[in-house]
Parts: structure tokens; sequence; C-alpha cells
């Protein structure tokens, strides 16, 4: 826009080079959106292979457990760095930016997930 308004008040070349300049950007945004990343993530998705398996997640007062045919994991509560939720999941964070994503709805009742919210901020 800034470009289209630049070559109305007469500052031509600049104005050309911005009016261009937004749409090449607003193609290439295009471009990424629609073709790009929903092909990578479709590749990368049919690569991973076992990730539709079953998990199955466990906790008591000290950790909780992650299983699964392609492995398993235990982490205590104390390594987690804060916990987040909304109205469909809980985020654990073990650092800043690598977190694990534990929907509500994997729990059987309210009290269950009020249960592990409980450990994961430490307050039981």
């Amino acid at each position: 826009m800034l470009g289209f308004v630049l070559t109305v008040l007469g500052v031509k070349p600049w104005g050309i080079v911005l009016a261009f300049g937004g749409i090449g950007g607003l193609i290439g945004e295009a471009i990424q959106s629609y073709l790009y990343l929903p092909r990578k993530v479709r590749k990368l998705y049919s690569q991973y292979k076992g990730i539709d398996a079953p998990i199955t997640y466990r906790w008591d007062s000290k950790r909780f457990s992650v299983h699964s045919d392609r492995g398993n994991g235990d982490r205590n509560w104390e390594s987690l760095v804060k916990v987040r939720e909304n109205n469909e999941l809980f985020l654990l964070y073990t650092t800043d930016a690598l977190f694990e994503v534990v929907p509500k709805a994997w729990f059987n009742s309210t009290a269950q997930a009020t249960e592990f919210y409980h450990y994961a901020q430490g307050k039981v």
C-alpha cells in the first residue's frame, strides 16, 4: 500500500519498487501456505511410522510415564519448567521451547484431569 501511495504522491521509482515487492511477497506467502507447506507436512507425516500407535500415560505423585509401541519414557514432575492449559489440552514444558501435549479428552473425568494438573504444578 505504501508503494501505491508513494507512486500517487510522485515518488514513482520507490513507489513502484515497494508496490511490486509487496505484491511479490503476497504471492510468495500464498505459494508457501497453500502449496509448499501442505506438501511438506504430508510428506513428513507419511515418513513417520507408528505416529498413530496408541499412547498410554501413567502418573503418580513423583513422575509421569508415557508408553507406546514405539518406546517408553519417564519424567519427574520437578523436571517441568512450566505448565500451560486451555479448555482442550495441557502443555508440559521441559524447556522454554520443548513441550509435551496432553489432550484433556484423554482423561476419564474432570477429577482425573485436575489431579494430573495439580501434580504437574507441584501442588500435591
